[in-house]
Formats: C-alpha cells, structure tokens, sequence
C-alpha cells in the first residue's frame, strides 16, 4: 500500500523540486554565521526529515533510490578532483589511526546495544547492519541487508528512519563540538591548522566553468565505471 503523501512517490518533478530546494537551502544557509557552524549537508538533511515526517514527501522513492544508487557515487570522486594528495597520504597516518579507534568503538557499540536493546529475533542481522552503516556510511545499509538477507520491509524501514533520526542529531553536535570553548581550548593547535588549510584552498579555487564541470562529471563517471 503505497503512502499517503501530499507529492507522491511517482511524482518525480515535484520530488526532485523538492529535493533540490532542499539542497539549495542547505547551501544558501551555510552562508549564515549559524548555518556554517551546522553545515549545509545536515540542513539538507533536516529539510528533508522534516518534510518526510510532515507528510509532504514519501519515505521512498525511485528518485532516493536513483540518487543513492548514481549520484552520490559520481559525487564521491569529485571530492578528490582538487585534493591536496601530498597532503592526504602525509596525515593519512593519524587519520587511519582516528579511523579505526572509532570504528572500534562503532563495533563495540553495536555488541553492548545488541545484548541491552531486544530487537527481535533479527536483532543480529539489525546490529550487523547498523554497524556497518556507522563505520562506513549509509551506503552500507542496503548492501550489508541484502548480504544478511534482512527481507522484512517493516524492519528495513524502521531501521532507516531510526537511522536518520540518530544520524541527524548526531551530526548536529558533532558539528556543534567545534564551537564549544572547551573544544576551542583543547584542540587549538589543531583547528589553527585546519582553519589556516581551509584558508589557504579557498584563496587557490578557482572559477567553476562549463567545461571544468563537464570534464570532472566525465572523470567521476569513469572512476564509477570502471
């Protein structure tokens, strides 16, 4: 039974309208002092939260599935296209280190809330999926679930909508802790470093062009193909 909805799962204009205003908000919004301690990507994902639960838009739909399936991996190589390499592989030491401390803690977790929090009887193949999602992003949700063979739609939609729940708040403080004045003080020679490093990419960028666009979008769909 499909959902009732004021734009509909196959209404692809109005979903795609409303994803990109979400998106343009999020960027328009990170321009404000609040939006840019937030960030864009987690206003965007609140627009879109808020008009899922208002009942403005589906929890599913072909234009999610078309975004998870091509946009975000043709997204993800972009993210390299002006990347400092020589500074990358200098502090992918520390940051690997950081990585694999938190996906520790992820796995952990996952046991600690196995053992405390009754899901059911698929309570395992939940935690498996949930672990995965946290340690390597939500792109894993599907992928492990299908590999764990987790066919119940109640529980997979359940599971997503526990999933955004948490993630969003979780990104709000996590984007918050850099302001607090404790953070400030703990990790001031770090964030100098950061800070001095975002400066010094911005002053380098340079315009977006047409052909620049195109050239990128073509490099990312040949990573992706190949």
């Amino acid at each position: 039974m499909g959902e009732d909805t004021l734009v509909g799962a196959a209404d692809h204009w109005s979903m795609w309208a409303l994803l990109l205003v979400s998106a343009a908000a999020g960027l328009l919004a990170e321009r404000t002092r609040w939006g840019a301690k937030v960030s864009g990507a987690v206003i965007s994902i609140g627009c879109g939260f808020v008009l899922s639960n208002l009942g403005v838009i589906p929890a599913s739909a072909p234009a999610y599935d078309l975004t998870w399936t091509y946009l975000v991996p043709l997204a993800i190589p972009l993210l390299l296209v002006r990347a400092n390499l020589v500074e990358i592989f200098r502090r992918s030491g520390p940051t690997l280190l950081s990585f694999c401390i938190g996906a520790a803690g992820t796995v952990l977790g996952a046991v600690l809330a196995y053992w405390l929090v009754p899901l059911g009887a698929e309570a395992n193949k939940l935690a498996g999926i949930f672990c995965a999602t946290y340690v390597g992003g939500s792109m894993n949700y599907m992928a492990v679930a299908k590999t764990l063979q987790l066919r119940s739609g109640d529980l997979l939609a359940a599971g997503v909508a526990a999933d955004n729940l948490v993630m969003t708040v979780y990104f709000l403080v996590l984007f918050a802790l850099p302001e607090l004045r404790l953070v400030k003080k703990f990790f001031k020679t770090r964030r100098a470093a950061v800070e001095q490093a975002v400066k010094g990419a911005t002053a380098e960028s340079v315009p977006i062009t047409s052909t620049s666009l195109t050239a990128s979008l073509a490099f990312s769909a040949l990573l992706c193909a190949g």
